[in-house]
């Protein structure tokens, strides 16, 4: 056709293409090649789509872009697909190695600790129970007697509380709180002299209690008292 253009005598120049087509076509280029990711991808996304639709096999999505996000963290610092760690407990051995106490030795323990704990109260009632009887205060030192009885249940009375409270007794004329205190003077393993003994045999005749009499007379003979 440019034979026949040229032998007919055409224009040649009117069948160059014009400037703007040429910058039309420049500009397409330009768009195709300055965006390579987008064709990329699409076409490549394409391609992999078909060729899995083709063998049947199904692909998982790809991600569209931003960052992976990282496994959630344990309270114990592990990730949360790890099983934490577990804590070592060290536990005794509840036998004991030593020896075994027998039965009386661990009541002898019991009675040594609680003699130990109450030894301030008992130390203080004795000294209110001698010094109202050097003062004649029946009724303060009696009420601090009992309160001695109370608290040393296992006999554990001082000698020097039975000692008072007989001579108190005896002073006053009081035959038959001192037959009781005399008991639990003998019950407690403290043995009432041989003066608070006469002392007490004298009161109880002139109480004319005779049947309390003869059990202080017996009691002296057993001790060898004359």
């Amino acid at each position: 056709m440019a034979t026949v253009a040229l032998a007919r005598g055409a224009n040649v120049s009117a069948l160059a293409p014009s400037s703007c087509s040429r910058r039309r076509c420049r500009r397409r280029v330009d768009a195709r090649w300055t965006t390579p990711g987008r064709a990329t991808v699409a076409s490549s996304a394409s391609a992999d789509d078909r060729a899995g639709e083709s063998s049947g096999e199904i692909r998982p999505k790809r991600a569209t872009g931003g960052r992976v996000g990282r496994a959630a963290s344990t309270p114990g610092g592990g990730a949360a697909g790890t099983s934490p760690a577990r804590r070592v407990v060290r536990r005794k051995p509840t036998v004991d190695r030593g020896k075994a106490r027998t039965d009386e030795e661990k009541a002898a323990a019991m009675r040594e600790l609680k003699a130990k704990a109450i030894a301030p109260r008992i130390d203080a009632l004795v000294a209110v129970v001698v010094d109202a009887c050097g003062r004649d205060e029946y009724k303060r030192a009696n009420v601090a007697y009992a309160e001695l009885k109370n608290d040393c249940a296992d006999g554990s009375i001082p000698a020097e509380v039975f000692t008072a409270m007989l001579e108190l007794c005896a002073r006053l004329r009081m035959p038959s709180s001192a037959e009781g205190i005399f008991v639990d003077s003998v019950a407690a393993g403290h043995a009432p002299t041989e003066t608070i003994c006469w002392k007490l045999v004298e009161i109880f005749e002139q109480a004319g209690e005779k049947t309390r009499a003869e059990k202080v007379l017996a009691y002296m003979e057993t001790r060898g008292m004359s």
